[in-house]
């Protein structure tokens, strides 16, 4: 978790005679710090999810490794036990070659399983084939041509749900939560740099805030272009903007290579960079990093230090 400490001066702003007007600039002077604030947390939750898919990943690998590494019984030997016990244990009963079989991949699986010594630890094979085991048997009298077709699609069903219900993130939801945060840290800042604008016409602020209004285009130069692609998907996705068609321009960003143009892209991260095409048929970025809100803060800081307050200072975030 990012936390970027911001002090506020004092309780009330004293720039002007007027108490209540200095009650509503101080009110969204208030406003643009919690745009910071979001835009902190929404940092934060972008970084922390694409770590938990990056330590989701390391998982999957350090258990392929440890199997990998293990001094296990061999296939073979395996499934000769398996299948002898399995044959014992129908040696007087009239059950047929495929249910022998099945049974016999399963006990094998299961074995496989257990000799990695990982506490509940389930293959993707063993789980397939313990949920198939089950579905089969619900349509045993099940006569219709479809039969097949019903099987595996439950079969597919049961699977995820057994998955979703261990507690696995269906890979689609994980990076959807991705671009949402990202697109809540690229609105954050939109919102926080609409807050500097309407400050900025402010004759008491004007000058107080200029160089705030300037560093936010430095370190967020296309801000308020991507913002606009992000917010108007259904035009740029189409390839226009007010009706008219855009000229897609060159592409290269590291992730994208289009010499030519002609391509659009829409919603993408490349590595901690969201980017869509612009309404001029550019690429922009915006960079949703530490460094980035570090800028912010220490702008912003300078401009709340340049007021003058009354009261106790304040050191948020609370």
């Amino acid at each position: 978790m990012y936390i970027f400490e911001i002090i506020k001066p004092g309780t009330w702003l004293t720039i002007s005679d007027d108490n209540s007007n200095d009650f509503e600039l101080g009110n969204s002077i208030n406003f643009l710090i919690e745009h910071f604030f979001d835009a902190n947390v929404a940092l934060s939750l972008f970084t922390e999810e694409r770590q938990l898919e990056s330590s989701s990943l390391e998982r999957k690998n350090y258990i392929y490794e440890r199997i990998s590494n293990l001094n296990l019984e061999s296939e073979t030997s395996i499934r000769n036990r398996m299948r002898k016990a399995v044959e014992l244990k129908y040696k007087n009963s009239k059950t047929t070659f495929e249910q022998i079989r099945d049974e016999t991949e399963l006990e094998v699986e299961r074995e496989k399983c257990r000799q990695t010594g990982i506490k509940d630890y389930k293959s993707d094979t063993l789980i397939r084939l313990e949920i198939s085991e089950v579905v089969k048997s619900k349509y045993i009298n099940y006569t219709y041509p479809d039969k097949s077709e019903k099987i595996n699609n439950d079969i597919e069903i049961e699977i995820k749900r057994y998955k979703w219900n261990q507690g696995e993130i269906p890979k689609n939801f994980i990076h959807k939560k991705i671009f949402l945060y990202a697109k809540a840290f690229l609105f954050s800042i939109d919102n926080f740099e609409r807050e500097v604008e309407m400050l900025y016409k402010e004759p008491l602020l004007k000058n107080k805030i200029k160089p705030l209004k300037i560093r936010i285009k430095e370190i967020f130069p296309a801000l308020r272009q991507v913002r606009n692609s992000a917010h108007h998907f259904e035009d740029i996705s189409r390839g226009q903007t007010f009706g008219k068609k855009i000229d897609l321009k060159p592409i290269n960003n590291g992730a994208i290579y289009a010499p030519q143009g002609g391509v659009i892209v829409m919603n993408q991260l490349n590595g901690n960079k969201y980017g869509n095409t612009l309404t001029d048929g550019t690429f922009g970025e915006v960079e949703i990093s530490p460094d980035k809100i570090k800028e912010l803060q220490i702008a912003l800081q300078d401009f709340l230090s340049s007021l003058e307050w009354k009261g106790s200072i304040d050191i948020l975030p609370n």
